[in-house]
């Protein structure tokens, strides 16, 4: 198998095993159902990709301005 494969079948594995684990693990796992908790979860990967992405640009501007 070539390499673009291989990622492709991992991506697959990976994304196979999150369904399963939030289909039969979810429903065992007692959250409280509230608003704040469902607003949290949605808007947890945007505020943690925003981060990054500004850390990835302040040390990209830092590196070209020397």
């Amino acid at each position: 198998m070539n390499d673009k494969s291989l990622v492709v079948m991992k991506v697959l594995v990976a994304s196979i095993a999150i369904s399963l684990a939030i289909k039969y693990v979810g429903p065992l796992l007692h959250v409280p159902v509230n608003s704040a908790l469902a607003l949290a979860i949605v808007l947890m990967p945007t505020a943690i990709l925003a981060t990054l992405l500004l850390q990835r640009s302040s040390r990209f501007i830092s590196s070209s301005v020397r």
